[in-house]
């Protein structure tokens, strides 16, 4: 038996990207969050959750907040540490 050998050439093209730990991300990153506050209230009035929303306002305690998200029997506040 004779063997037959097969030979090609080609361009190889190699990409390194450098990666940061994901803590690293997360501190350099804008609006990342460490701490959610979830505020939630599932009865047939509202009255205790618009209280809740007015003290809320009345001494700016949203005002640290990154982002706030409001759902139908709640919201989600998210603070980048936990003394904000």
């Amino acid at each position: 038996q004779s063997g037959t050998i097969l030979q090609q050439s080609f361009v190889v093209t190699f990409v390194v990207r450098n990666q940061q730990c994901i803590e690293c991300q997360a501190e350099f990153r804008q609006g990342s969050w460490k701490n959610l506050v979830q505020v939630r209230q599932r009865v047939g009035h509202k009255r205790t959750f618009l209280y809740l929303e007015q003290l809320i306002l009345k001494h700016g305690a949203h005002r640290g907040a990154l982002n706030i998200e409001t759902f139908r029997d709640g919201m989600d506040f998210y603070f980048p540490d936990k003394g904000k």
